[in-house]
């Protein structure tokens, strides 16, 4: 497979991060002067999926004010160390030494949330610690104000994106000034202001002496700041020097071809309009889309990137206006609601199974979506014991070996690493190629792309 560069621009300005990096130096030192003894330890542990083991035998010490960035690729096993962590899974042996305050955040956020305001969200740690309510209110408002969620308690958590959830749960555990913090994936989630305000008060809570563990497929978003870096895969964990830095500095375009002139028009926006939750609007321009086009939509958290896919699905209504698409398939950014079968190869086949084709036709495509998603090994595997990522690239290929006329993706790459990134980049150029019209959103822009379309201050338009 010939590798493609990384078409993503790199996640923040440089200059923005360097001036972080001034800001926050003296964070270590001042917490390297607390460590007494390790805030977490994992000794001699092991754990297993589907019987089999997933790495040997891992040893891992955390001091306090300490940061450590673990990579690794999709499906080795980094959500599970962390449950591992929060005591949330049993070690198949080993042992786990963590404080009594733990929190965690995963990957999905909305399995998470609990409560259909954010106050209240917020205050469910508070509670089960038996805080007085009347300090309630004072102390949930402080932990919105430090993930940067400026609404009020009463705000709706369905009203919230995905990666404004994730702010939200974050929210929600430091509350209670746990002693370790976990998380899982944030870079993915957040857009570049939200993800540089985590950076920022990672620091301020490490110069408390908290300890944070963050598991990620890039390490580079971390390179600014003083922090240890792991590998994890099947020979362990081990420490490394900024695994993966590099993939995300490349800023190459992805090579389209031209779409021909004579492209059919698959999608059009006709300057609709609307509404995303309370008090807010999304406005359209009038908008077109064609045979062989790679259409990306940027956005900060919340502005309505997913809102949109639903409403060009017709899943959701314009409050007015209206926009014409044909013949579209459309994958969310939350994988797991899109799969229902008792296997990955099953959940192909429910699709092709739908399509006039021969039974040599329909297994060649079944085969060959599989191995161009890297998906061959665990084609029998039930999608309910995938990692997200690999759920995400399961209901992506369920789509793509149907060859739409147009595909919306909402924000493909999130969970997956370097390689299972390059597969998906070169399956969906190919797709165009071939006719089809790729849909997707991101936080961040993506170089080569033949339309960039993006939501800014509540209206959607062509830059």
């Amino acid at each position: 497979m010939r590798k493609l560069a990384n078409p993503f621009q790199p996640p923040f300005q440089h200059q923005v991060m360097v001036q972080l990096a001034r800001t926050i130096t003296s964070a270590t030192q001042a917490a390297n002067a607390q460590i007494a003894k390790p805030v977490i330890s994992l000794k001699s542990l092991t754990a297993k999926r589907q019987q089999q083991p997933l790495w040997p035998v891992i040893n891992f010490e955390l001091g306090a004010g300490e940061l450590a960035v673990i990579s690794g690729p999709t499906g080795c096993g980094k959500s599970t160390l962390l449950q591992i962590m929060a005591d949330l899974i049993e070690p198949s042996s080993g042992m786990v030494i963590a404080p009594e305050q733990v929190a965690l955040i995963l990957q999905n956020p909305s399995i998470q949330v609990i409560r259909e305001q954010l106050g209240p969200e917020v205050a469910l740690a508070l509670e089960a610690r038996g805080i007085d309510s009347q300090q309630m209110p004072k102390l949930a408002r402080r932990a919105l104000e430090q993930v940067g969620l400026d609404y009020p308690l009463e705000h709706g958590t369905h009203a919230l994106s995905h990666g404004q959830q994730y702010r939200l749960l974050i929210a929600a555990q430091l509350v209670v000034s746990p002693q370790l913090l976990l998380l899982d994936e944030p870079w993915a989630q957040l857009d570049d202001v939200g993800f540089c305000q985590l950076l920022q008060l990672i620091e301020q809570l490490r110069q408390q002496g908290m300890a944070v563990v963050i598991c990620e497929h890039w390490s580079s978003p971390y390179a600014n700041i003083d922090h240890k870096s792991y590998r994890l895969d099947p020979l362990g964990l081990r420490l490394t020097q900024d695994a993966n830095a590099l993939p995300m500095t490349a800023s190459m375009p992805l090579e389209l071809a031209t779409p021909r002139v004579t492209a059919k028009m698959v999608m059009s926006l006709n300057e609709p309009l609307l509404t995303l939750g309370e008090h807010k609007q999304l406005q359209c321009r009038q908008l077109r889309a064609y045979q062989g086009e790679f259409v990306v939509i940027t956005g900060v958290n919340g502005s309505g990137k997913s809102s949109l896919l639903n409403a060009i699905a017709g899943i959701t209504p314009w409050q007015q206006g209206n926009s014409d698409a044909q013949s579209l398939h459309l994958v969310w950014q939350e994988p797991s609601r899109q799969l229902c079968c008792h296997s990955v190869a099953a959940e192909l086949q429910l699709g092709l199974t739908r399509l006039e084709l021969t039974e040599t036709e329909r297994q060649r495509r079944l085969n060959d979506t599989l191995a161009e998603l890297g998906l061959t090994d665990i084609a029998e595997r039930s999608p309910m014991t995938l990692s997200y990522g690999q759920q995400h690239l399961t209901a992506i290929a369920s789509q793509l070996c149907l060859h739409p006329e147009l595909l919306l993706l909402d924000d493909p790459f999130a969970g997956l690493d370097p390689l299972s990134q390059q597969r998906l980049l070169l399956a969906l150029k190919q797709r165009c190629e071939a006719g089809s019209c790729i849909v997707m959103t991101s936080h961040r822009p993506f170089l080569g792309a033949h339309r960039q379309w993006r939501i800014e201050n509540g209206v959607l338009d062509e830059h």
